[in-house]
């Protein structure tokens, strides 16, 4: 690794960023990624199972160590699609600070019987059993990141989710379809396929990493997605939501139709009514949500083929960032909208063995942090006095290193390490 380069990079992105107020608005840091982690293994609609994968981006160098988690859940008609279609999304928002997975969730259902391929739908209840399992799915995949927290410096009572398509369908049932009572009897046991049984799907919240951690959400963001009901959005308490569609799409209608219902070649005769974000916005009206909480952005018109889509990516992707750091910044304190920073000087630096910190001013009962470049916290000091203080290399490997002490009297310090043989 060539930690010169790096340096410049992430000491300028540290000490500019936290001076300012809550911002997850703005791309400030390098970002580091794992891919392919495994959350769980669930049984798919034929009864075959599936392992569940997402891929996980995070900032470098932020000393956050309450990042807001955003989820991204990808569309593709329930039959397509991919998680690493969201992998640019996932690494902008990771340089603003957030920790930020896509994941995979159970595609499929049980085909149309006369026309026997996607995206032909065996009948009504397939379409709410594929959003249940992508519910439970997601759910799962929440309470994984939430569990290692301490891996990734994420705040576990902040969770966004965004999602696109199939996705937004997905996103807003995780969102809303939160009590065992609105558990849709189509998830029940259903009536056999010529293809196979359709069993129970089980409880809303589903069987993946059941560990304690809640999936609340602190808001959501649907892109040309809907619901199957909007009263699952019950009431102007409810989390905030922002929603996105082109009033021509003819795939997903922003008001209340079948999916696919202007598409052609017969692909909606199966399919239920469903609210797109026109009827989940009217609905939001009713409700009386303030104007914070339902946001919105209706493109009158054909921005895309078929409606489907993206008329401005960066204009929606510019509100929904806003719309999430509103939220974010009402939801928790960040640690970027600390003031009074003042740097920690380091001694030797480089060093082997032991170095010493020095501070400009006398410490009394300060809190030291110390975060590896991928911002996970390896070492802590939780009183610190005096003007100076030794460190030593023990268990910490080779690297750089970044450190952080707050002040009982409001101050902050930061500073840099880095070990070398």
């Amino acid at each position: 690794m060539k930690y010169t380069i790096l340096l410049l990079t992430l000491i300028s992105a540290c000490f500019s960023s936290n001076a300012q107020n809550c911002d997850y608005t703005l791309p400030k840091y390098n970002t580091s990624s794992e891919m392919d982690v495994v959350y769980g293994i669930s049984p798919t609609f034929d009864g075959s199972q599936d392992t569940l994968r997402m891929n996980i981006f995070k900032p470098i160098g932020d000393f956050n160590d309450k990042r807001p988690l955003i989820v991204f859940v990808h569309g593709g008609g329930w039959t397509g699609g991919d998680k690493d279609d969201a992998n640019p999304n996932c690494n902008l928002y990771a340089q603003r600070g957030f920790v930020a997975i896509t994941i995979d969730y159970r595609l499929g259902f049980f085909p149309d019987t006369i026309n026997g391929f996607y995206p032909y739908i065996y009948d009504e209840n397939e379409l709410e059993r594929v959003i249940f399992r992508g519910m439970q799915d997601t759910k799962g995949a929440i309470r994984f990141m939430k569990a290692r927290n301490s891996i990734d410096s994420s705040d576990v009572n902040t969770t966004v989710l965004w999602g696109g398509s199939a996705g937004g369908f997905i996103a807003l049932a995780t969102t809303y379809l939160n009590k065992s009572s609105e558990k849709p009897n189509s998830c029940y046991t259903a009536s056999s396929t010529i293809y196979g049984p359709r069993p129970d799907l089980g409880s809303t919240e589903g069987t993946l990493n059941i560990n304690g951690y809640n999936t609340n959400i602190t808001a959501v963001a649907n892109c040309f997605g809907g619901i199957t009901d909007t009263s699952l959005i019950e009431s102007k308490n409810d989390p905030p939501i922002f929603n996105y569609h082109q009033t021509l799409d003819s795939v997903v209608s922003c008001y209340h139709d079948q999916v696919f219902w202007e598409v052609g070649l017969g692909y909606a005769d199966n399919y239920p009514n469903v609210m797109g974000s026109c009827a989940i916005g009217q609905h939001l009206t009713n409700l009386s949500y303030a104007s914070n909480r339902a946001q919105e952005l209706i493109y009158t018109g054909l921005g895309t083929p078929y409606g489907h889509g993206f008329h401005d990516f960066v204009l929606v992707d510019s509100l929904t960032t806003a719309f999430y750091n509103n939220h974010i910044c009402e939801n928790s304190l960040s640690i970027d909208s600390k003031n009074n920073i003042q740097n920690i000087k380091v001694y030797p630096n480089p060093f082997n063995s032991s170095t010493k910190l020095n501070f400009n001013t006398y410490i009394e009962g300060g809190k030291l942090s110390i975060y590896d470049i991928n911002g996970i916290k390896v070492k802590k000091i939780d009183r610190v006095f005096g003007r100076e203080l030794i460190i030593y290399k023990e268990n910490l490997s080779n690297g750089i290193y970044y450190l952080s002490i707050d002040t009982s009297d409001g101050n902050h310090l930061r500073g840099k390490l880095i070990v070398i043989k």
